[in-house]
Formats: structure tokens, C-alpha cells, sequence
């Protein structure tokens, strides 16, 4: 789980992120299970880039990290090579 500057709070799991106002109405949800760019495998871990323009999302079972916009529109997952080096 993790909050957006904004307030907004989002939560990750069932190969999914779903997000909503501070208040607990939901606003919305992006991601589905698989392993292209936007699916998840597993997601466990959220974070904001510094300037809140983007959110992180560690997607476990697919070895990777990806970003999106703050709309839910994938930009780019980071190579599944580079990740699992990583953590061997």
C-alpha cells in the first residue's frame, strides 16, 4: 500500500493495483494477470517518484519493477534479466 501526494491511496494484489480516495471510495484499478508490460504476477511492493508523477510497482513473480503514470498507463518495466541479477 502506499499514498499518493494527492491523498489518494493505492493497494496491490490479486494481480492487480486498485486505488482510492482518502476516504476508502474507490476510484479505480489498472493491471491483470500476465507478464507483458501492465500485468502483474504477484504485485507486492508500491512507491511514488519523488516528484509524484509516477508509481513504482514490484511485480514479484514476473522479476521486475514497473512504472506507470499516475493515470495507470504503463510506461516501461525494467528488463527481467536486470532484476533477478539483482537478487541471486
Amino acid at each position: 500500500m502506499a499514498v499518493a501526494p494527492n491523498g489518494d491511496v493505492y493497494v496491490s494484489g490479486a494481480d492487480r493495483v486498485q486505488y482510492f480516495t482518502s476516504t476508502g471510495s474507490f476510484l479505480g484499478k489498472f493491471g491483470i494477470s500476465g507478464s507483458c508490460n501492465g500485468m502483474f504476477k504477484n504485485p507486492r511492493g508500491l512507491a511514488f517518484s519523488p516528484n509524484g508523477t509516477r508509481i513504482y510497482v514490484a511485480d514479484c513473480n514476473n522479476f521486475r519493477v514497473q512504472y506507470f503514470r499516475l493515470s495507470g498507463v504503463a510506461v516501461a518495466p525494467t528488463s527481467l534479466g536486470r532484476v533477478k541479477a539483482l537478487f541471486k
